[in-house]
C-alpha cells in the first residue's frame, strides 16, 4: 500500500494529537503537525515533499479561500481535505472553488476518515452524504439553477437511501 506524507494543521490540540494516534500504522504518515496555518514552524521547516494536507477550517474564525490557497503555496502539489463543522452548502462550495480535494464533517467516523482520504489521494473529490441530501431536499443544482432531471419516484427514492448514507444493494 503506498504511503502519503501527512500535514496536520488543526487549532484543537487533542483533536490533532487524536488524528496523529489514528493515523498511526496506516498509510497516512504523519511528519508535521501545526496548531494553525501561520505557525512560525510550518513557514520556518522548508517545503518537504508532503502529499497530504488536512486543515481544520471554522467558518467564524477562518477564511477557508485565504487558508486554501497559503496551503497551495506552502504545498502546491499536495492534496488538500477540509475537517469542519460547518454545515452551510455555500461555506462548502467555498472550500471546493478555492481548491479543497474533500471536505469532511468534524464527527466523522475514523474509518470513514481514512477510507475517504485514501479516495481523495486517488483523485476523488469527496464531500459529505448531507451535501447531496441538501441538493435533493432543496432540488437545486450546485450552481443555483434548477436541474431538468426527469426522476421517478422510486428514482427519488434510492437517491434519497444513497444520501443518507445507505448502499442500493
Amino acid at each position: 500500500m503506498e504511503s502519503f506524507s501527512t500535514c496536520l494543521i488543526e487549532k484543537n490540540a487533542l483533536l490533532r494529537e487524536g488524528m496523529k494516534s489514528l493515523f498511526a500504522g496506516t498509510n497516512f504518515k504523519v511528519i508535521r503537525a501545526y496548531s494553525n496555518i501561520d505557525s512560525p514552524e510550518m513557514t520556518n521547516e522548508g517545503k518537504d515533499k508532503i502529499s497530504l494536507v488536512i486543515i481544520g477550517i471554522d467558518d467564524d474564525t477562518d477564511d477557508p479561500a485565504q487558508s486554501i490557497n497559503s496551503i497551495r503555496e506552502y504545498y502546491p502539489d499536495s492534496r488538500i481535505a477540509v475537517l469542519s463543522s460547518d454545515t452551510d452548502i455555500d461555506f462548502i462550495a467555498l472550500c471546493f472553488s478555492a481548491g479543497a480535494d474533500g471536505y469532511f464533517a468534524r464527527d466523522i467516523s475514523p474509518n470513514s476518515l481514512l477510507n475517504s482520504l485514501n479516495m481523495v489521494m486517488a483523485g476523488e473529490k469527496i464531500c459529505p452524504a448531507f451535501v447531496l441530501a441538501m441538493i435533493l431536499k432543496n432540488n437545486v443544482a450546485m450552481d443555483g439553477k434548477q436541474p431538468d432531471y426527469d426522476l421517478s419516484r422510486r428514482e427519488m427514492e434510492v437517491l434519497e437511501h444513497l444520501a443518507s448514507g445507505q448502499t442500493n444493494k
